[in-house]
């Protein structure tokens, strides 16, 4: 996929990942960026460089928990851009002390802002097809004890993704649906895996994510970059310690006619 004078959205956009990945599709010379967050970084907003001066750089904030906030955000988009071609849900929250909060960030909110993006997306409505990338997790791939309520809003989103990419649906819509595995990255998110796990365990089974082998949130953007170009529809991506990695998932069950 050619991102140049593509118009970009990322929800989650000025968190680590966000503003990392935000540098990434500005060096491919796209043609706008929309940013959409709870809280609005300025300082990080102000360091992104447009390789063009035509390229316009819009933040809005938006509480994706919200329904009609989504719906109301992306008309705005719209109504600034004309057209949405990518869509990267990068929005997501380590709550293991808050079940609702945990599933409305991780798992509702991305389902509502991809259907929403799709709406606009859709060759079949006037749009012009795309990429819509939904940021799981490593945690999304494999089970997490001590992380049930993250690790299962993850797997939702794979699951999500995977069954919105098939091909009934994207030969009339023309958007690509792809899912991006990140194994642990330095972000903001890190330190609130040690906040607490989901059942009460002994503390000598706690382990400090922090010292597990990871990336950096540039280097996870780097490779998730890699992924948008090759744009194959359905595919899963993971991605450690600055390496992406293709997952084939194998189709276990198959309904039979009666």
């Amino acid at each position: 996929m050619d991102l140049a004078g593509k118009n970009v959205v990322i929800v989650g956009g000025c968190g680590g990942i966000g503003l990392e990945l935000s540098k990434c599709f500005l060096e491919e010379q796209i043609g706008n960026l929309a940013l959409i967050d709870i809280k609005e970084n300025i300082l990080g907003i102000s360091m992104l460089s447009p390789e063009s001066p035509d390229t316009k750089i819009v933040f809005l904030k938006c509480d994706i928990r919200r329904k009609e906030e989504i719906d109301e955000t992306f008309k705005k988009i719209i109504d600034e851009f004309k057209y949405i071609d990518v869509l990267v849900n990068a929005a997501g929250i380590v709550a293991e002390y808050d079940l609702m909060l945990s599933i409305d960030i991780n798992f509702t909110g991305c389902l509502m802002t991809t259907l929403a993006a799709i709406d606009y997306m859709s060759k079949a409505k006037g749009g012009r097809g795309g990429l819509i990338a939904n940021i799981s997790s490593a945690l999304g791939l494999v089970p997490s004890p001590l992380y049930a309520i993250y690790a299962g809003t993850k797997h939702g989103v794979l699951g999500f993704t995977r069954s919105l990419a098939g091909e009934v649906y994207h030969k009339t819509t023309g958007v690509s649906l792809i899912a991006i595995c990140p194994g642990k990255t330095d972000t903001d998110l890190i330190p609130q895996f040690n906040e607490k796990t989901t059942l009460p365990v002994d503390s000598s089974l706690m382990r400090n994510v922090e010292s597990f082998k990871g990336q950096s949130a540039a280097q996870c953007a780097e490779s998730m970059l890699k992924a948008f170009k090759q744009n194959v529809n359905g595919s899963v991506w993971l991605i450690d310690q600055g390496e992406l990695f293709e997952v084939k998932i194998p189709n276990y069950w198959v309904p039979e006619p009666l």
